[in-house]
């Protein structure tokens, strides 16, 4: 199930100098969604930094896109 939410969201193309900011349009158990400032393909991995209303520091993963 997944749910609107709106969070800041920061990444970093693994194996590139590539970074950028992006807001969440929904989270689920299994992943989130953005839309991203660049082409992102299936199979790219991230480092991931998002922005929770209730903690101080970020959350950081890794992660791959999907679709």
């Amino acid at each position: 199930m997944r749910t609107p939410m709106r969070l800041t969201v920061s990444y970093a193309i693994v194996g590139t100098k590539k970074l950028g900011k992006s807001l969440t349009t929904n989270i689920s158990g299994g992943g989130i969604r953005f839309l991203a400032e660049h082409v992102l393909e299936p199979g790219t991995q991230l480092e991931v930094s998002v922005r929770l209303p209730d903690r101080s520091k970020p959350v950081r993963f890794v992660g791959r896109v999907v679709w």
